[in-house]
């Protein structure tokens, strides 16, 4: 875990998708306690101190991972929304398709209502949020 850390979530230059990829039977057989008390805060630090560095990283880290991630919301999409509301593009759907993870994996529907509530007061409205919504969600909200 700590080799992990040091050398995808906290390397000073970008990590590759190679090597983020490498990782994943580890990131796998992840419990709940360890993923919430290691790897979501340094997380959460480094997509604050670096985001164009680690979302990627991040992204992969939360596709791999076979834990429900509806515990983790509250942690990831503040810091996840202001690079969804970042100058550059590329930041932008890299931001929007971690969230996506983070929905597709979360299976407590209270969080994905609140998640959804969330980023509509920041990105603006229900349209603008309704494409993040896997099909299955995308019914139970009026658009």
């Amino acid at each position: 875990m700590d080799f992990y850390i040091k050398s995808v979530l906290s390397s000073r230059e970008k990590p590759s998708g190679v090597l983020s990829y490498s990782f994943s039977p580890l990131l796998r057989q992840m419990t709940h306690e360890d993923f919430g008390k290691i790897l979501i805060p340094t997380a959460v630090k480094m997509l604050k101190r670096n985001p164009e560095l680690v979302l990627e990283a991040i992204g992969i880290l939360l596709k791999v991972t076979n834990l429900d991630l509806s515990k983790y919301v509250g942690d990831l999409l503040p810091v996840l929304l202001v690079q969804a509301r970042h100058s550059e593009e590329s930041r932008r759907k890299e931001s929007l398709a971690v969230i996506s993870s983070v929905a597709l994996q979360s299976s407590d529907p209270d969080s994905i209502s609140s998640m959804f509530q969330v980023m509509k007061s920041v990105l603006g409205g229900k349209k603008e949020v309704a494409f993040l919504l896997p099909d299955y969600l995308r019914c139970c909200f009026d658009f």
